[in-house]
């Protein structure tokens, strides 16, 4: 299943649409607006549409829940918290432009 949920994430993106990934709801209200049968548990549904804009701040940090965490601290390199040493994003940009 998450290789399905990757792939029309990646074909929405590449299509220009958003694709979002919603596991805050009331369980028995989604089974009965899908009419999901017993034995089926759902865990998360996903938004797929137009993006009008992207928020400065994610909607879970702006309402408290987590902040971001640099990416240096959720990326690792061949081992468990063996340093990765990540470029800054503007020098991967500048990379990308001159085809390197």
């Amino acid at each position: 299943m998450c290789l399905a949920i990757q792939n029309l994430w990646l074909a929405a993106t590449a299509e220009g649409l958003g694709c979002g990934w919603v596991s805050f709801f009331r369980e028995q209200a989604v089974r009965g607006m899908l009419d999901i049968p017993d034995g089926i548990r759902p865990v998360a549904w996903l938004c797929l549409g137009p993006v009008t804009h992207h928020e400065k701040i994610p909607d879970l940090e702006r309402h408290g829940w987590t902040r971001r965490r640099p990416l240096a601290q959720a990326v690792h390199r061949e081992t468990w918290q063996s340093a990765c040493w990540l470029r800054p994003p503007d020098e991967g940009r500048r990379r990308l432009d001159e085809g390197r």
